[in-house]
C-alpha cells in the first residue's frame, strides 16, 4: 500500500468502523486478530519455495499503488485478479468456496481489508501477502488531506481506530509487516515488482513490461519536507514513521 494520509485512507477506516458495528471494538472484551494463525497468512521466508496451495494476496490501502500494481499483475504477469473490495464480496467468497477455485489458477486476491480477507484463508490454503509502503507523510498534493490523521497505518494493523496508541499496538503492527508481508517500496517500485514476481515464480510477458507500466504512471508530487505542514504531520504520525522504517529496512 502506498500509505498516504488522504481521503482514501479515511474512507477505508470508516468502512472498518462500519464492519465492527459502527464503533471501535472493545479491546478489553474481545481478542484482537493479531497473530498469523488467526489471519491464516503464511510467514515469509524468502529462501523457501511458495507452496502451490498458498494464494497470493495483494493488500492495498491506497488507490495509487492499487491501480499500478493491479495493471502489472494482470498485464505483465498474466494473473487473474480476484478483487474483494468490500465486506460483502468477502462474504460471497466464503459461500462460493472461492479459495479452492483460486488455488487451481493463476489468481491473486486483492483487498484493502486485511482482517476480513486474512480470515478468509484456511490451513489448507494460506495467504501469501505482499504490499507496498512509503513514508506515511509523503502524499500527493492533489489529494484531499486529513490534517488530523494520527498513525493511521498502525491503527489499521493493530485494530485500534480511536484509543491512544502505545508501543504494544506498534509491536502488533510491526509483527504483521515483519513476519507475514513481502514488502515493496515506492522508492524501488520496479525492482520490488520484479522481486515479488520472482518470489511467486511468475514469468513476465516481456522483459520491459514493468518499465513501460511505470513510465506511463504519473509520478506523485509530495509536500515539501521542510514545510511546517509536513513537520506537523510527521510529529503526529511517529509510530507510522517507525513502521515505514521497518518496511524500508525489511524490503523483502
Amino acid at each position: 500500500c502506498l500509505i498516504a494520509l488522504s481521503i482514501v485512507d479515511t474512507e477505508i477506516m470508516a468502512r472498518y468502523l462500519r464492519y465492527n458495528g459502527g464503533r471501535p471494538q472493545n479491546t478489553q472484551k474481545q481478542n484482537k486478530v493479531t497473530d498469523t494463525e488467526a489471519l491464516k497468512l503464511r510467514n515469509v521466508v524468502l529462501d523457501q519455495p511458495v507452496s502451490k496451495s498458498d494464494i497470493p494476496f495483494f493488500w492495498h490501502a491506497h488507490k495509487s499503488d492499487e491501480i499500478l500494481v493491479k495493471r502489472v499483475l494482470h498485464d505483465c504477469f498474466g494473473q487473474e485478479l480476484i478483487e474483494l473490495n468490500d465486506i460483502q464480496s468477502i462474504e460471497n467468497a466464503k459461500e462460493t468456496n472461492l479459495l479452492a477455485q483460486a488455488s487451481t489458477s493463476n489468481a491473486v486476491i486483492t483487498s484493502p481489508h486485511l482482517k476480513a480477507t486474512g480470515q478468509l484463508f484456511t490451513n489448507k490454503h494460506h495467504g501469501r501477502m505482499f504490499s507496498f509502503f512509503r513514508h506515511p507523510v509523503d502524499y500527493e498534493i492533489s489529494e484531499t488531506l486529513t490534517i488530523d490523521a494520527n498513525n493511521w497505518l498502525t491503527r489499521l494493523l493493530s485494530e485500534t481506530p480511536e484509543k491512544p496508541l502505545t508501543f504494544k499496538e506498534l509491536g502488533i503492527a510491526k509483527h504483521i509487516i515483519r513476519e507475514t508481508c513481502v514488502v515493496g517500496t515506492m522508492e524501488h517500485m520496479e525492482e520490488s515488482l520484479e522481486r515479488i514476481g520472482a518470489y511467486f515464480g511468475w514469468e513476465l510477458s516481456s522483459g520491459n513490461c514493468i518499465f513501460n507500466a511505470l513510465k506511463d504512471f504519473r509520478s506523485p508530487i509530495y509536500l515539501d519536507h521542510n514545510s511546517l505542514e509536513w513537520k506537523a504531520l510527521h510529529e503526529r504520525n511517529t509510530f507510522d514513521g517507525l513502521l515505514f522504517e521497518l518496511a524500508d529496512s525489511t524490503w523483502r
